[in-house]
């Protein structure tokens, strides 16, 4: 086993073929008639001393006594034994065993060869040259077009390029689809907002959102994609909040905002969050502004009243908090870790009497574009099993 050779493997010497390699050919012994099948059947079933006494005395013709020293000297613990299997084969053999062991069958030097079976090497030799040629093919292929670009990729969009959908494609959910339905998420939220028909502002906002133009802010949640809209994209709102223009888009997994500053030397952004996983709580809000600290929020259509809490002050009633007739909310403090943490603000929502009686949940901004539901878990008591996350009010 030569240095540094894996013990895992035998040693070089093993992994030669076996002699004799013939390419093409199949080697093989001949086959006999039914008296040499039953001659070999019979030899396989005796010891190796038995089969050794009846070949020295059948087929080299030598007389017991040299038997039994050949034997003896070969080791063999009872030659006499040998000796008599061996007599035991001639009678049930015969005369002829003799004329059987010289047999071609018996010969160790004769063997019988035969091709392989041509038409399933033609066949083999046909697929392999085809799939070489379809190897080739493909490789020169890649290397004249290039590198594919792979939808969502940021690299492979275009500037400028022309959005998956056009606007006037985008689903649009009638306003009273929320209170008779049972799927309360994004995709019952109506269209609002006054810039809803302004084709010009929701398809650059579709371009925007398919290939970002140069010095766009594009900003993800964590584990969300910004691959361009789907077919089934759906308008959620289009407006001017804050003297930029806004707009919201769903998708079904995705919430999707783009923000057009009013002047044309300021960049557009995007931004994505994850949407998947919506439900009344989770859907009641979405931040449309955030500027010096403080975050403007649109209610889901679902949501009837608003206020404002401190999470460290429990005790202290809640302030009401204005509300557009498109539930677009007044501008309202957001946490902020640089802050004094002597405050921590929240919202204060109440879902209509239409879906759920006297719900009411609190949510609060963690940076995505959904402000985070709040629950609370009370602690079990001696012996009790773990109680159920409930609203944290």
């Amino acid at each position: 086993r030569p240095r540094g050779w894996p013990d895992r493997l035998p040693p070089p010497r093993q992994l030669r073929p076996a002699l004799p390699v013939v390419w093409g050919l199949r080697l093989f012994p001949r086959a006999g008639g039914t008296e040499e099948i039953a001659l070999a059947q019979i030899l396989s079933e005796l010891p190796a001393p038995a089969r050794a006494a009846f070949v020295l005395c059948r087929l080299d013709g030598l007389a017991h006594p040299e038997v039994v020293d050949l034997l003896t000297a070969a080791d063999v613990p009872d030659p006499e034994a040998a000796l008599r299997a061996a007599r035991r084969v001639e009678e049930t053999v015969g005369e002829a065993a003799g004329e059987l062991l010289r047999s071609q069958e018996f010969d160790a030097c004769s063997v019988q060869t035969r091709p392989t079976d041509l038409l399933r090497r033609r066949r083999r030799f046909r697929l392999v040259w085809c799939a070489a040629g379809i190897t080739v093919i493909s490789c020169a292929a890649l290397l004249t077009i290039g590198p594919v670009p792979v939808p969502g990729d940021k690299q492979a969009r275009q500037t400028g390029g022309r959005p998956a959908i056009s606007a006037d494609a985008l689903l649009r959910t009638a306003p009273d689809v929320w209170a008779d339905t049972s799927r309360v998420d994004f995709s019952a939220w109506p269209a609002r907002g006054s810039r809803t028909d302004d084709r010009e502002l929701l398809t650059r906002a579709l371009s925007a959102w398919t290939a970002p133009p140069p010095g766009t802010r594009v900003g993800a949640a964590r584990e969300t994609s910004t691959e361009p809209p789907p077919k089934e994209t759906q308008l959620l709102y289009a407006d001017v909040v804050g003297g930029e223009a806004v707009v919201l888009f769903h998708d079904g997994r995705r919430v999707v905002r783009y923000v057009e500053p009013a002047s044309s030397s300021e960049p557009a952004s995007l931004d994505f969050s994850r949407a998947d996983d919506s439900d009344v709580t989770t859907a009641a809000a979405l931040a449309v502004s955030r500027k010096d600290g403080r975050i403007r929020y649109l209610t889901a259509p679902w949501i009837a009243e608003a206020r404002t809490r401190d999470l460290l002050r429990p005790n202290s009633p809640g302030r009401p908090l204005d509300m557009s007739g498109q539930g677009l909310t007044a501008a309202v403090d957001a946490p902020s870790a640089a802050a004094p943490c002597d405050s921590l603000p929240v919202l204060q929502l109440r879902s209509s009497a239409r879906i759920v009686e006297k719900h009411a949940f609190l949510v609060t901004d963690l940076g995505d574009l959904a402000p985070a539901h709040l629950s609370h878990t009370p602690l079990p008591g001696t012996g009790a099993p773990a109680r159920q996350p409930r609203e944290a009010t």
